[in-house]
């Protein structure tokens, strides 16, 4: 499981295993206020991100291997 991270610079950031280098980043209109990650996969058995964001969108992310 990688940590994942919501950051107030309105940015997700997803981190190796190790936690010490960003492997995927995605930029918001706004700061994300929440994440979850989805116990299901997608149709390509991908892990989901769901996200909510300080200006009220709310959103899902497919977190494919090369890329979302």
């Amino acid at each position: 499981m990688n940590p994942i991270l919501a950051c107030q610079d309105k940015k997700i950031r997803i981190l190796n295993d190790r936690g010490d280098q960003v492997i995927y980043m995605h930029k918001f209109d706004s700061a994300c206020n929440s994440i979850c990650l989805s116990e299901d996969k997608s149709e390509r058995q991908s892990p989901i991100l769901g996200f909510g964001l300080a200006n009220g969108g709310i959103g899902v992310i497919e977190l494919m291997r090369n890329k979302s």
